[in-house]
C-alpha cells in the first residue's frame, strides 16, 4: 500500500507546566498519513526530536493510530489490534519519514 504525507504538528507544552531551570526540554509532535488508494487508510504517531552524535533525528514513539486492522490471509479473521499495530510500527520503522515530518514542520511553524 502506498501512503503519502498529510499533516505533521508540534505538540506545544500545556499552559500549566512550568519550566524549571536545567531541565531537560523536549520537542514532540504528531504525523499523519493517508494511503492513495481506495479505500482510504490512515495511520499517525507521535514522534520526539532527539539529538544522536549532535544530529537531531525525528524518531517514532509509541504505537501508532490507524483506521486499519489486518486480516489472516489463511483464515480472513482480523489479526487483533496488538497484531495490526506491531505490523504497522514495523513498516513505519522501514519508512523514510523523518524528511518528510521535518520539510512540513519547517514550513508550518516558519
Amino acid at each position: 500500500m502506498s501512503m503519502r504525507h498529510f499533516l505533521s504538528g508540534v505538540d506545544t507544552d500545556p499552559v500549566e507546566r512550568v519550566a524549571e531551570c536545567g531541565a531537560r526540554a523536549a520537542i514532540t509532535g504528531y504525523t499523519e498519513w493517508v494511503s492513495t488508494s481506495q479505500p482510504a487508510v490512515s495511520i499517525g504517531w507521535d514522534w520526539s526530536l532527539r539529538i544522536t552524535a549532535g544530529v537531531p533525528r525525528y524518531v517514532r514513539d509509541g504505537l501508532p493510530r490507524s483506521n486499519m486492522m489486518l486480516i489472516d490471509p489463511v483464515s480472513g479473521r482480523d489479526l487483533g489490534d496488538e497484531a495490526t499495530a506491531t505490523c504497522i510500527v514495523l513498516w513505519i520503522d522501514r519508512q523514510a519519514w523523518e524528511a518528510s515530518v521535518r520539510d512540513h514542520i519547517a514550513m508550518r511553524y516558519s
